[in-house]
């Protein structure tokens, strides 16, 4: 078949299926045991014979379900090239085209020529041999029984086919398959609809094709034709919640209304969960529901459950959740409102036994009435609340519905007590939690009991409707009238103001009252009603008592004007009152009352008083006394509580004095009886605590009574210490009983009783002490009793006049000082500790003052050293530095009189106050006296070497190791000066010479006053040594000579005399030492002929040049300061020191050449010492030579100076006194200027050729004869005429044009030309001559005498010479023309002209660039750079041309 045309291939296909080949391979295919060969044979003969054959096709859909033919055209993944479709093969026949794979399976449906490619064949062909496959889909099941019923029919028909061929039956040649089928009996209890199988259509998730809407159509019509199998409403159900946005718009709601109100039993749950459903899906499904009345289903199937109970509980939930959700649409809600009917059974929906019924029905109810409030006002009518309250809980959100609406018209007020009511309107969670617990609470009684007895009584009310309820759960409930609830629980207790009284005394500690006035109010409203119960009324009192006991802090007028003291009065005074429990409660009520006041004289116990309720108090007293058993009576220590709290009402103290009978009579009777003794004392101890009434006591004699029984053996502690207790508060405030006990107390006694502690006073009565501050023994104490026993039998006691002569006869001898008994302290308990020192130091200082006896002034000095010592706090050494005898120490310290021990003492104190800095300033104070007192003590004659290092020894630890401590002291007091005598003395102690140059090194570090002593007495330099003791002693030992400092055996001696004098002078007059003249004072005459400049002896510096100063440029300020203020009254010798200083101090610091000091003002005044005109020549020759050599060290070394000279026009005046001075200096004075001129710039040049020193150069040629004059005058004028072309044409101008080529020279060849004669080559007028020279030094004579009249000063720009004069010498006076530069053979001629002189030509005539070096002119003339010269000298940048004159004013200096 494979290999075979078309057409034979059709012919096999009909003559195979005619045969019966097709059951055949599909029987043996259906073999569960063929072989893998078989299998693969019959797979490819079975899609032969079927292959677009439409018989075969036919055939096959009869044979398998045709959801299985559709399932088997998806294409399977091992077959898919094995198979081609049919046209595929065709064209493979004809050679046309090659095998391609298939796209996809062309099946289209059973309805039509059904068409399988080989693939698709594969595929089921697959599908019946597999054994273990398995399809259940809604649309399509296939399983393994199936496959043995479709065997079994194959092999059934081949058995008659064959059976029909073994009788030779006519068709049995041909198979009759037109007529064959398979029935699959399995196929039957699948309940098939259409195309799906519904049973398996619910069991499985895949979504229904086409779509759920048409599945669903299909389910309805079977429910409508078979509403008995459950199993469709929960396919329903199914698929409404698989799919719910495809039921967005239900179509059958109605249907499902009708079957919800079938009561069906079966069907309900799976219908209410499909109604869930679709309300959840959409809005139109709810509104479709309520318009099909599904509202009153719903609520009869919750209402199921009154009955049915828990066999129907999933059902009442889920409907009332139904109803729920369409509670919450507003619309909806409004709905179920007005249904009377419906919301009735809603909320009997809370009798139900299902929890989440009764839960939902509160939460429905509550949406309902937000959007609909008819029924509001009728809900009581409907039971809600018997319901509600009757329920094993009550939520939250239960609470809430019942305070939204039971409160108005007091409903639930008929149901429970007034206070639970109140928790619901304050908080519906508390309530929730207490209707099930148990409250015992002030404002709040509830328990399980009143819970049982809410519970029973609704169910006897409510029994017979809830027996109908359980018959037909759609019953309504009947609303009568009724009597509010009775609880017996509450039916004796006490309620006032909402607060039940016995439960509030209960917990009356940890309860708030909201309002305690209001209820205070309220109890006195109750108390005052005449048919009160005596319970009752003892409930109120105790009630009361609490209130008042925790009464509000702020003033309030019930509190503070208590209105019923007259009704507690009589209830509390009754005809026997002491065994009355009322009275009891009555008195203790106004104790509280009384006590509840903070302040101590408040407006209630006034009003008590003003009632007379302490004449009521003090009589019930009075008649206790009457009959011992009263005072056994607990209502007589409530008594004198009440008492002990009004006794200090100041109109109660106007009152006892018009007593018929003093009160204190009783109360001391009360004294006698041990158990009220305390209580009696308290009433004694407020009333002395009155002052007005303080001297009634006293007159009572009631301070020695007690102070009797304290001292009496056989009574209690605790009466003597209320017994001290009356008599210290009296003692504190009245002043007869204060004098009265301080006769008959000593100090420390009286102490205890200042510090109010009764039980110390006691025990310090009862102790017997022996120490510096009391003396107390059982003679003391009997003397006591007999000054006391004194004071109780006088007729009256009015002040302390009646024990006027009472004294301790045993203390006569003792030497007390302010509380202290000092020879005791003194002599036996020196270690004893004085807790108050302060007062006992001042008393010991005041003593001091007036005690004369010695043995007195030895103890108070000894006790004072003892009291600082052992005592010595911060402020009891404040308070010595304050007193105003603490000058006491200082003179007892000088005075000579005193003993050594008590100077030793004193010696202590001082110490010690220089340990403190409280008193330490008051050591180093001179007006205290204090260091007047040790000067005086050291410098003494008969002082011995102990007292004098105990006093170096204070001096160096003050100065040394407090470093607030001020040393100027020692300066102010003169202690400086014996220090400084045993330091310089080389034959005191070695010890005490280290302790005195230690005190000064520690006062010149901490002192610059004392550096100032030490610079006046010695020098600067010997602070320098002061680094530490052995230095300055071995410092001192030398002799010194330095520019600083000069020490021999003359100045030591005279330095030590004149400390002496001082010593003598200070220890006359009591006032400070005037140290800061100490220079005005101390003049040594060692050092008279030594001349100082500053610090410097100018003589020992001079010696020493190379000494290195410390500061250089304030000794050269100094010698500056000399020369301009000193200069002319200082002798020769001084002068030459001061010059030669000068010279050493600019030669050994080379920087200081260019000091600004020097350059203002020391060259100035160098100059014009040079150029002054001197009188007595040979005397002032020794200063000149000095001067020249200064002046020669400062040119030669520094160029500033050169350009200050220059800048300060000095060169002029040194140019003409080069004239006057000796010929000696004359050379040196022209070279120096030489060497001024040649380091300035070509701004130089006008202010030179203004001020006519090339004139007095000139003249100095003329008219000399000494070859140094000449030689040097040449070169300065050579260096002139080198400044510049400009410069050199107005020398030639004086001089002849010759000049000009020789300016360079040497100063020899220049002299020669100056005296040959000669003839001006450029002017041939002009002739240079003996004849011209003599004229011009006639003009030049002339001329310098005019200029030697005027003033010294000179502006720089006046013309000084003017070049008209030389008219007489040159007629035809005209400047030069420059000429232009010569051949060299031109230049040659030109020097054998000249007398034979043999020169060279300079290079450039108009600036020479640099003077030959000649063997005889040093390299310092030579011409500096540019960068050297100053910036007032600097050269212009552009040169001016040489026919132009500068300007004056572009000329700078």
């Amino acid at each position: 078949m494979e290999d075979c045309d078309m057409e034979s291939y059709r012919k096999m296909q009909t003559l195979a299926l005619d045969r019966g080949d097709l059951l055949t391979v599909l029987y043996h295919t259906l073999e569960p045991n063929a072989d893998t060969f078989s299998e693969s044979a019959f797979r490819r003969l079975f899609s032969l014979i079927c292959d677009d054959f439409a018989p075969a096709i036919d055939v096959i859909g009869r044979m398998l379900p045709s959801p299985l033919l559709m399932n088997s055209a998806k294409p399977h993944p091992s077959s898919a090239s094995l198979f081609v479709t049919a046209e595929d093969k065709e064209k493979r026949l004809k050679g046309k085209c090659k095998v391609a794979k298939p796209d996809k399976p062309r099946f289209e449906g059973l309805a039509k020529n059904q068409l399988f490619t080989r693939r698709e064949w594969h595929t089921l062909f697959a599908t019946l041999c597999d054994e273990n496959k398995s399809i259940n889909e809604p649309q399509c099941v296939w399983n393994a029984k199936m496959v043995e019923e479709l065997r079994s029919t194959i092999q059934e028909e081949l058995r008659v086919l064959d059976d029909q061929r073994q009788r030779r039956v006519k068709t049995a040649d041909r198979w009759q398959h037109e007529d064959f089928f398979v029935d699959y009996s399995s196929l039957a209890d699948l309940d098939r609809i259409g195309p799906y199988f519904l049973r398996v259509l619910l069991e499985t998730d895949s979504r229904p094709e086409p779509s759920p809407q048409v599945v669903m159509n299909y389910v309805i019509q079977k429910v409508m034709l078979n509403p008995t199998k459950w199993y469709l409403y929960e396919l329903i159900s199914s698929l409404i919640s698989k799919y719910p946005k495809e039921f967005e718009r239900f179509e059958h709601m109605e249907f499902l209304v009708q079957m919800l109100s079938s009561q069906k039993k079966d069907s309900v749950p799976s219908i209410l969960s499909a109604v869930r459903t679709l309300i959840d899906t959409s809005r139109y499904n709810t509104t479709q529901f309520m318009a099909m009345g599904g509202l009153l289903p719903l609520v009869e199937q919750m209402s199921r459950t009154h009955a049915e109970g828990e066999d129907i509980a999933d059902v009442g939930v889920q409907a009332m959740s139904i109803i729920k959700k369409i509670a919450s649409f507003p619309r909806f809600a409004r709905v179920i409102g007005l249904d009377r009917k419906a919301i009735s059974a809603i909320i009997q929906g809370l009798c139900s036994p299902i929890e989440g019924v009764r839960h939902e029905v509160v939460n429905i109810v509550s949406t309902v009435l937000d959007v609909e409030d008819v029924m509001k006002p009728d809900l009581v009518k409907t039971g809600v609340f018997s319901f509600l309250l009757r329920m094993p809980t009550i939520s939250e959100n239960d609470a809430k519905f019942m305070r939204s609406y039971g409160l108005e018209g007091d409903v639930l007020q008929s149901y429970l007590p007034q206070e639970v009511v109140k928790v619901l309107e304050t908080s519906p969670l508390r309530f929730s939690k207490l209707i099930t617990s148990e409250s015992e609470d002030p404002d709040l009684m509830w328990s399980s009991e009143m819970r049982d007895h809410l519970v029973s009584t609704i169910n006897e009310r409510l029994s017979l409707f809830l027996q109908r309820l359980q018959k037909n759960g759609m019953t309504m409930f009947e609303w009568t009238p009724e009597e509010p609830i009775s609880y017996p629980q509450l039916r004796d207790e006490l309620c006032i103001d909402g607060i039940y009284v016995r439960i509030f005394l209960k917990k009356a500690d940890s309860f708030s009252l909201p309002d305690p006035v209001k209820f205070l109010q309220e109890l006195l409203d109750a108390m005052a009603e005449p048919s009160i119960s005596r319970t009752h009324l003892m409930l109120i009192f105790d009630a009361q008592i609490v209130l008042f006991q925790k009464r509000p802090m702020t003033r309030v007028s019930i509190y503070d004007k208590y209105p019923s003291f007259d009704f507690l009065l009589a209830k509390m005074n009754l005809d026997n009152p002491w065994e009355d429990v009322l009275a009891l409660r009555a008195g203790r009520l106004i104790s509280a009352i009384l006590a509840s006041s903070k302040v101590k004289h408040s407006e209630v116990k006034e009003i008590f008083v003003a009632k007379k309720g302490d004449v009521v108090v003090f009589d019930m007293l009075e008649k206790a006394l009457e009959e011992e058993g009263r005072l056994k009576s607990p209502l007589l220590p409530v008594l004198f509580e009440i008492l002990g709290m009004v006794v200090t009402c100041p109109p109660l103290h106007e009152r006892i004095p018009t007593y018929d009978h003093s009160p204190f009579v009783p109360l001391l009777a009360y004294l006698e009886h041990e158990e009220f003794s305390q209580l009696a004392l308290g009433i004694l101890l407020t009333i002395a605590g009155a002052l007005s009434l303080q001297s009634i006591l006293f007159e009572h004699k009631v301070p020695f009574i007690l102070l009797k029984s304290i001292l009496t053996e056989d009574v209690s502690e605790e009466k003597k210490s209320g017994s001290a207790d009356v008599i210290i508060t009296m003692y504190a405030s009245h002043d007869a009983t204060k004098k009265s006990f301080e006769i008959l107390l000593p100090q420390v006694i009286r102490e205890k009783m200042v510090e109010k502690k009764g039980h110390e006073f006691v025990e310090a009565l009862h102790k017997d002490v022996r120490d510096p501050t009391l003396i107390w023994n059982q003679e003391m104490r009997e003397t006591l009793l007999s000054g006391v026993e004194k004071a109780l039998s006088a007729e009256s006691v009015k002040d302390s006049s009646v024990l006027d002569d009472f004294g301790y006869p045993s203390l006569a001898s003792e030497l007390l000082v302010g509380g202290i008994y000092l020879s005791l302290l003194v002599k036996e308990m020196e270690d004893f500790p004085i807790k108050n020192a302060i007062p006992v130091l001042r008393a010991i200082l005041q003593a001091l003052t007036t005690e004369t006896v010695k043995e007195n002034v030895e103890i108070l000095v000894k006790g004072m050293e003892i009291v600082m010592a052992k005592n010595g706090s911060p402020a009891l050494f404040a308070a010595f530095a304050k007193d105003e005898n603490n000058g006491v120490v200082s003179k007892l310290l000088i005075d000579r009189n005193v003993s050594l021990a008590v100077h030793h003492s004193l010696w202590v104190i001082v110490s010690l106050m220089a340990t403190k800095k409280e008193t330490r300033n008051l050591i180093a104070r001179v007006d205290s006296g204090y260091p007047r007192a040790v000067f005086m003590l050291i410098t003494s004659p008969d002082v011995n070497e102990k007292t004098k290092k105990k006093v170096y020894d204070l001096m160096l630890s003050l100065s040394r190791n407090v470093a607030s401590f001020p040393v100027d002291c020692f300066l102010k007091c003169g202690l400086v000066l014996p220090v400084l005598l045993d330091l310089q003395d080389s034959a005191t102690e070695e010890e005490q010479r280290k302790v005195a140059s230690s005190i000064i090194v520690t006062s010149v570090a901490k002192s610059m006053e004392v550096r100032k002593v030490l610079i006046d007495l010695f020098a600067e330099e010997l602070l320098t040594r002061v680094d530490h003791e052995e230095t300055l002693i071995k410092f001192l030992d030398k002799e010194h000579e330095t520019p600083f400092f000069i020490w021999n055996d003359r100045t030591r001696v005279e330095q030590h005399a004149f400390i002496k004098e001082e010593i003598a002078n200070l220890q006359k007059k009591d006032t400070a030492y005037a140290h800061a003249t100490i220079d005005q004072r101390y003049h040594p005459q060692a050092l008279s002929d030594e001349f100082k400049v500053g610090p410097i002896y100018v003589r020992c510096f001079n010696e020493n040049p190379y000494l290195k100063l410390d500061n250089p440029e304030v000794f050269l300020a100094d010698l500056a300061t000399t020369f301009s203020q000193q200069y002319e009254s200082l002798s020769v010798p001084n002068r030459i020191l001061l010059w030669t200083a000068f010279l050493n101090l600019v030669d050994g610091y080379p920087d200081l050449q260019s000091h600004r000091t020097v350059l203002d003002t020391c060259l100035s005044f160098l100059v014009e010492a040079i150029t002054h005109p001197r009188e007595d020549e040979a005397l002032e020759k020794r200063i000149l030579e000095t001067e020249m050599k200064v002046l020669e060290s400062l040119v030669k070394s520094s160029k500033d100076v050169a350009f200050e000279i220059a800048k300060k026009r000095l060169y002029l005046p040194l140019i003409r006194v080069a004239g006057k001075i000796s010929p000696t200096h004359a050379p040196t004075i022209l070279e120096l200027m030489g060497r001024v001129v040649s380091l300035q710039s070509d701004a130089f040049i006008p202010e030179i050729r203004n001020s006519a020193a090339s004139i007095y150069v000139i003249y100095y040629l003329l008219t000399s004869s000494r070859k140094p004059i000449l030689h040097e005058s040449a070169s300065l004028l050579s260096r002139i005429a080198m400044l510049g072309p400009e410069m050199s044409r107005y020398l030639c101008q004086v001089l002849t044009s010759q000049f000009e080529f020789w300016f360079e020279k040497a100063k020899e060849k220049f002299c020669d030309l100056f005296f040959t004669d000669h003839e001006d080559e450029k002017n041939k007028n002009r002739k240079w001559n003996e004849e011209t020279r003599t004229k011009l030094s006639g003009i030049f004579s002339a001329q310098i005498e005019k200029w030697n009249a005027l003033p010294q000063e000179w502006d720089g720009k006046t013309t000084m010479f003017d070049l008209e004069l030389l008219k007489e010498v040159y007629p035809d006076l005209t400047e030069p023309e420059p000429e232009p530069e010569k051949e060299q053979d031109e230049t040659e001629e030109a020097e054998e002209k000249v007398g034979g002189v043999e020169a060279e030509k300079p290079k450039e005539v108009e600036k020479p660039k640099e003077v030959p070096k000649e063997a005889e002119k040093p390299k310092e003339v030579e011409k500096p750079k540019e960068a050297e010269k100053p910036k007032e000298m600097e050269k212009p940048k552009e040169k001016p041309k040489e026919a132009e004159k500068p300007k004056p004013s572009e000329t700078t200096h």
